[in-house]
């Protein structure tokens, strides 16, 4: 989209449709004089009373843009049956600063909401951007200010209840003196009801220039919004946003307290096992399963080639199986892999926007027996799969969600695998998130809390740039299927990007959140809290904790004074971001969450916070424990930005004092031009506690 408006462009708009929409439709363009403190400028006006006989051509000077709308008794409605999202467009083009207005009814109850819309950009591809201010009647009335993305919409942080009657004329007015800073007046003749400034964040999804004119959700018969007149006035001078702001390194300044001693544990390396040499381009997710004495690795193997390798606890032997599919150098592609209830190991990976790549055995506890399946349930959702992901339910059935789509465009489907028939079947019977074209969710993985529920956190996104993540949300579940708010409200399916109830931090786009951060934890009294970072008011990175209050409200507390910031922005691979873990409970009644950060070789930040129960603050800091001995987190190779992968026992060594790792090592991400390291060594490592 461009936001930069060309000031010969719009003055050639202007001349032209001087002539055509005073002739053709009663209005009025004409220019007035510039004012002493803007030499430069002209201002142009349009107004539009529609006093002219009934037609489903509006006139000229209107743009048919989006939705079919008809001059009727004098009015403009929008017209067919339908809930869809309707903008009738002027072709007046707006500058730096203007206002526009509509003497607008409505009487549309059940949330309906109809106004006027500014800063509207056609996309070309059916969609368009724009705000719009609304009235919405029903029990209650409100008004609000939308942002409006893709044809989709959101709410920004202006919506508040208002007293108004079905039928009767109201003035919206939206006045822009400077980019991003709205001032909001409704009007009930020369009855002010509403004056509000919103100003929004430089990194929200502002919109410059772009035309003016309607909004209508539509409802569900016509004459539910009749628009009185409608009028603007624009300066000539062209909208551009605020240059970016130089990038600050991000420094996460630690807390500073009385000395805190975390409980910890000591670990020792008991034996190791050379599974085989893995590639080490990219570091990518690959899995490590623990079954009794049996043991699973899912990788990629030196070549690239997906394998799976099987052996006895007791034995160095590995038994591999490739798979004959190769992986890039995307960082996406993860390998996982899971037994069912009847011991057979299904495989997936190597998954980014591609066909299901899915294996499962024949023979239980025999990697030879893998065998490819081209389809678990519906080929036509399984063109497209990324993030694959195997999760069991309260009753250890097997289950496997992925995404659908492509990142800015997808839905989140669920399977459930049944051993007696050894079919997969839809856990649900439809998509868990639909993003309806105009994005998609980044879910965590549904966690089993101590409450019995399972959570999960998400984030939507508007493209596949990541900078688009926008709105952090919320919801739980018992088994998978019937999900609700967190003040047990059920939700109906598929959950979208309008779904009420869900919302923790509303979020705007361009304001740091990041997909796969949000973590969820709870505290002593089994009570949830999600922790996440975003950017702050002055544009500083920050990480906040929310815990829930009451009717689907959260409690957001800022909990670090950190400097600087981590932009995330771009398609693919990020740079490495910083890491923050899930709240959890101390033996002393004070909570823990572990941070870590390193953006380069030579600088690194990471320590654990001990935080007050009551205020969600930190108090002091502490060294973060190891969670493994040194010499399996030092990296070993000497070619540049390797880092080290360990990866936890997805299964487990049978044992409260001894656990299983996965090390390699591999080329932090994104991943540059060749040369690339030689392959790495793949190992697994018993380690015991003391």
């Amino acid at each position: 989209m461009t936001h930069d408006v060309s000031r010969r462009r719009f003055l050639v708009r202007a001349t032209l449709l001087s002539s055509t929409v005073a002739a053709g439709a009663g209005g009025l363009l004409q220019p007035a004089t510039a004012g002493a403190a803007e030499p430069a400028a002209r201002k142009l006006a349009y107004s539009d009373n529609f006093q002219r006989p009934d037609s489903t051509v509006v006139g000229d000077g209107w743009v048919k843009l989006r939705g079919s709308w008809s001059l009727v008794s004098q009015t403009l409605q929008p017209t067919g049956n339908t809930a869809q999202m309707q903008i009738a467009q002027t072709a007046f083009e707006l500058g730096r600063d203007f206002t526009v207005e509509g003497t607008v009814s409505v009487n549309a109850p059940g949330g309906v909401h109809n106004g006027i819309a500014f800063n509207i950009h056609d996309l070309g591809n059916g969609n368009q951007s724009a705000y719009a201010l609304t009235l919405s009647y029903g029990s209650p009335s409100i008004w609000a200010l939308f942002n409006i993305v893709n044809s989709s919409q959101r709410f920004l942080p202006a919506f508040k209840v208002i007293d108004i009657e079905a039928g009767k004329p109201y003035t919206l007015r939206a006045t822009v003196s400077r980019y991003g800073s709205f001032h909001v007046t409704i009007l009930d003749g020369s009855t002010v009801l509403v004056s509000e400034p919103v100003d929004l964040d430089p990194f929200d999804t502002q919109l410059a220039g772009g035309f003016f004119g309607l909004y209508s959700q539509a409802g569900n018969a016509d004459g539910t919004f009749q628009v009185h007149s409608i009028n603007a006035q624009s300066s000539t001078l062209p909208s551009t946003p605020p240059p970016p702001r130089a990038a600050v390194p991000l420094v996460c300044t630690p807390v500073q307290g009385p000395p805190y001693q975390l409980p910890g544990t000591q670990w020792s390396v008991v034996n190791s096992s050379l599974v085989d040499q893995t590639q080490s381009q990219v570091a990518i997710g690959q899995a490590l399963l623990t079954n009794g004495t049996t043991q699973y690795v899912a990788y990629y193997a030196a070549d690239k080639e997906m394998t799976v390798a099987q052996r006895s606890t007791d034995s160095d032997t590995w038994v591999r199986q490739p798979l004959q599919n190769y992986v890039g150098t995307d960082g996406h592609n993860a390998v996982g892999c899971a037994l069912d209830r009847d011991g057979q190991l299904h495989v997936a990976g190597n998954m980014h926007n591609v066909p299901l790549i899915y294996f499962r055995t024949s023979t239980a506890g025999d990697v030879t027996s893998l065998t490819r399946i081209t389809s678990m349930v519906d080929p036509e959702t399984e063109q497209s799969e990324t993030y694959p992901v195997f999760l069991r339910n309260a009753d250890g059935a097997l289950i496997y969600n992925y995404r659908s789509g492509v990142s800015g465009s997808g839905a989140t489907y669920y399977n459930i695998y049944d051993e007696s028939t050894k079919t997969w079947s839809r856990l649900l019977d439809q998509p868990l998130f639909d993003g309806q074209g105009a994005g998609n969710s980044y879910p965590s993985s549904p966690t089993l809390g101590p409450d019995g529920y399972f959570h999960m956190v998400w984030v939507w996104r508007a493209t596949g740039d990541a900078a688009t993540n926008h709105d952090l949300c919320y919801a739980r579940s018992k088994d998978m299927v019937h999900w609700e708010t967190v003040d047990g409200d059920p939700l109906s399916l598929p959950i979208v990007q309008s779904t009420k109830g869900v919302v923790i931090d509303p979020i705007p786009m361009y304001n740091g959140l990041l997909n796969g951060v949000p973590a969820i934890g709870f505290d002593a009294d089994k009570r949830v809290l999600i922790s996440y970072y975003k950017l702050d008011k002055k544009l500083n990175t920050q990480v906040y904790i929310a815990r829930p209050t009451h009717k689907n409200s959260w409690q957001v507390i800022q909990a670090s004074s950190w400097t600087g910031r981590y932009f995330a922005e771009g398609i693919g691979t990020i740079p490495p971001q910083p890491s923050i873990s899930a709240v959890s409970a101390l033996p002393d009644g004070n909570l823990q969450m572990a941070y870590s950060y390193t953006p380069s070789a030579d600088t690194s930040y990471s320590g654990t916070w001990i935080i007050d129960p009551k205020t969600l603050h930190p108090f002091t800091e502490a060294p973060t424990p190891s969670s493994a001995p040194a010499e399996l987190t030092t990296v070993r190779s000497t070619f540049p930005n390797m880092v080290v992968e360990l990866r936890g026992d997805i299964g487990s060594a049978g044992s409260p004092t001894q656990k299983y790792l996965l090390r390699y090592e591999g080329l932090q991400p994104p991943v540059s031009k060749p040369p690339y390291p030689d392959p790495s060594p793949l190992e697994v490592y018993l380690v015991e506690s003391s």
